[in-house]
């Protein structure tokens, strides 16, 4: 018999892997943020500097370890293999 598979985006480890992914980019604000002033936003860059070297790198970095964390704690309790393909829909 077939193992039951659990759909990609249910997966606890997958989300704690995309969440320290994108945490580890937050450093990287200083360079977005003059993108944005093409949207019409004004950001002072100043702030910009000062924000980047306190609070955006300890979000990023706490980000990081809460998004390992989950890895971890998702394989953890992994009990069913992972696959690309959504769950079928149930029949009411």
């Amino acid at each position: 018999m077939e193992q039951e598979k659990k759909w990609v985006a249910a997966s606890l480890t997958m989300w704690g892997a995309i969440m320290a992914f994108m945490a580890a980019g937050i450093p990287a604000w200083d360079q977005i943020a003059p993108l944005m002033g093409h949207a019409n936003w004004v950001i002072d860059p100043t702030f910009v500097q000062s924000l980047n070297q306190s609070v955006v790198h300890l979000i990023g970095d706490l980000g990081t370890l809460f998004g390992l964390a989950l890895v971890v704690i998702g394989r953890f309790k992994a009990t069913k293999q992972v696959t690309m393909l959504p769950p079928p829909k149930q029949k009411k």
